[in-house]
């Protein structure tokens, strides 16, 4: 079974190549090898000039993952961070030290760690919001990429009408219809695969990753205020409420569940 993202993408998809298959006698006029070669060969070289390897090779495993939802298992982390307050305020240090040694959230082992080695309030704050801070410039400098992708590709679009339209001037003399047709093909085409592949690749996967950006950093923060509140000796059951009241997609949940509890009663009612 599909899910609504992907089943939006593939209708999409099929809405566009429909309106294109019934647009044109002859649909075969929109494959044009020497104006796909004038995009991909421009934006490629022009991406490579302006980012490492490295950067390029990254941001194309982000793709991989780009149709999977942030794996962020919050239940989990809220019994970590419960547990560890229950142990912190007994003062059990080896058992926490023991759980320490068990999480697989290096965010959460870092704050901790700085708690029960007694580090001055500022300094565990500086250190968890660097760590965030180096997260969000990690993931935006991936998206940025995808950012200069979707103007690269207009920009070589326009690269390619130019050539297609100067070549064009040269053939009119000739009156070959043949060769001005084809390079008008070509001045057109470019353009339009370059439009395509900004609006519909480019410019999504960019604002993609960085939502998957935005909801991690946003659950790091909540974190980080439940470090704090450990630190500060508050009650597990506290902790788990104020975490729970700060993160906007759990309030979301919580207020879809209402808006379900009120509907029912009026349902039964009729």
């Amino acid at each position: 079974m599909f899910r609504l993202p992907t089943l939006a993408i593939i209708t999409g998809l099929a809405a566009i190549c429909a309106s294109i298959l019934f647009s044109s006698n002859n649909p075969a006029v929109f494959i044009n090898i020497p104006g796909l070669a004038i995009i991909i060969g421009g934006i490629s070289t022009a991406l490579f000039f302006s980012y490492s390897a490295n950067d390029i090779k990254t941001a194309l495993n982000k793709v991989r993952m780009l149709f999977n939802d942030v794996q962020i298992d919050k239940e989990q982390t809220m019994k970590h961070i419960n547990n560890i307050a229950q142990l912190w305020s007994r003062n059990d240090l080896r058992g926490i030290e023991d759980k320490l040694e068990k999480l697989d959230n290096r965010f959460l082992q870092t704050g901790i760690q700085h708690v029960i080695d007694r580090r001055p309030n500022e300094e565990i704050i500086s250190v968890l919001s660097w760590k965030i801070q180096q997260l969000r410039n990690s993931e935006y400098r991936i998206s940025r990429i995808f950012h200069s992708m979707a103007m690269f590709a207009p920009a070589f679009g326009m690269v390619g009408t130019l050539l297609g339209l100067v070549n064009m001037m040269f053939l009119i003399d000739d009156q070959s219809s043949a060769s001005i047709a084809s390079h008008l093909a070509i001045a057109l085409v470019t353009t339009f695969y370059g439009l395509v592949l900004a609006n519909l690749l480019f410019k999504p996967i960019a604002i993609k990753l960085e939502r998957r950006t935005d909801k991690m950093i946003e659950w790091m923060g909540i974190m980080m205020e439940g470090i704090m509140m450990i630190e500060q000796r508050k009650s597990p059951a506290f902790i788990k409420q104020m975490m729970t009241m700060l993160d906007p997609y759990q309030q979301s949940d919580i207020s879809n569940e209402l808006a379900s509890r009120q509907v029912k009663p009026a349902l039964n009612a009729r």
